[in-house]
């Protein structure tokens, strides 16, 4: 049976051809695209409608699958794989074509972003700001009574990072007729975050799905990275008891990815599963088993560790327990399967991806 589940979800994936499935279960995938599969997150899927399955069964929403959760005490904005912005209510999770974005708390200083003109900045904080453009049309920052390094023009695509070190005004100029604009505390440029005429706030995104897992699983899950989150570690799935001390997560810190894993508050041994670009899509297959922590990444060879493995309870999608370090990232997709693959079957499943 074991076998039948993987051979059916690598088909699902991509990662094998449906000549490779028998009659019977080529018959299956034609009929429902659940059958088989403990649980399924595929948000890009559809056009950002997604697919989602539980224990075989597929359900219509996000929020319909059971022991799914949600927040954010805030509207926010993501994008199409197009580059259109689309908005989203309080509590609403983002999700478009390009996955299901998770973003920390982030503040907009620029006024009424989305009609944009050309204003005084006070920055009352020393430290990193992030000039960001959706849209045609730039926009070029300079010093006021502030003292700051790197001035200059920003467009969309292309944010600059300012540093402050007094804290004073800036100027920001407004060019041609960009879609909106963001002034953010930070190294780093996220999502536009709507404004009037005082500053705005876009809330944590802190997504959980409550469920057992089996004693022996297989999990594969598809990530794009946030760009320029340099020096920010990023927590892209976490798997937990409700406590960090019994925990399963996967951590960009800085340039390379690492799977790390608690039990009774006992660090495993962990996996630098190598190098990760900011910005990039990578695909993570791994497989947790009694005394057996086993890892592929984007169709690599598969690393495998020996220790105690812990009790899991809840999937955490681009963040760590309580929703702290959120990845800024789009989860493109989830899968969790009762068993555990072989090494090789991880190297196919990680090849595939959402």
């Amino acid at each position: 049976m074991r076998g039948w589940v993987i051979a059916l979800l690598l088909l699902l994936l991509g990662a094998v051809p449906a000549s490779a499935l028998t009659p019977s279960q080529r018959a299956v995938v034609l009929t429902n695209a659940c059958a088989g599969q403990f649980a399924t997150f595929n948000f890009a899927k559809n056009a950002g409608g997604g697919l989602y399955c539980w224990r075989g069964a597929r359900r219509s929403t996000l929020l319909s699958v059971p022991g799914e959760t949600f927040s954010r005490f805030s509207t926010g904005y993501a994008s199409t794989a197009a580059g259109a912005l689309v908005s989203f209510g309080f509590n609403q999770p983002r999700i478009t074509d390009n996955g299901l974005l998770i973003e920390a708390a982030s503040t907009n200083l620029f006024l009424n972003s989305f009609s944009p003109a050309t204003q005084t900045i006070s920055l009352s904080a020393t430290g990193n700001y992030t000039i960001s453009v959706w849209g045609t049309g730039s926009v070029t920052v300079a010093a006021g009574t502030a003292t700051i390094t790197n001035a200059g023009s920003a467009s969309a695509g292309s944010p600059r990072t300012i540093n402050c070190t007094g804290t004073g005004t800036i100027s920001v100029t407004v060019a041609g007729s960009p879609t909106a604009v963001q002034v953010e505390p930070g190294g780093f440029a996220t999502s536009p975050i709507a404004t009037t005429g005082t500053p705005g706030t876009r809330a944590v995104d802190v997504t959980s799905t409550a469920f057992a897992y089996p004693s022996a699983f297989t999990e594969v899950f598809t990530v794009t990275l946030a760009p320029g989150y340099n020096g920010i570690y990023q927590y892209l799935k976490d798997l937990d008891d409700g406590a960090a001390s019994n925990s399963v997560y996967f951590q960009q810190n800085n340039t390379s990815l690492f799977a790390n894993w608690y039990a009774g508050g006992v660090g495993q041994p962990s996996m630098n599963l190598g190098p990760v670009a900011y910005g990039s899509t990578h695909t993570i297959a791994f497989s947790l088993q009694p005394g057996k922590l086993s890892v592929s990444m984007d169709g690599g060879a598969t690393q495998t560790v020996t220790g105690t493995a812990p009790t899991l309870t809840t999937n955490r999608q681009g963040q760590y327990i309580s929703g702290d370090y959120a990845c800024g990232c789009y989860v493109r997709g989830d899968k969790v399967l009762s068993g555990a693959a072989s090494p090789a079957q991880l190297k196919s499943l990680s090849a595939g991806g959402f």
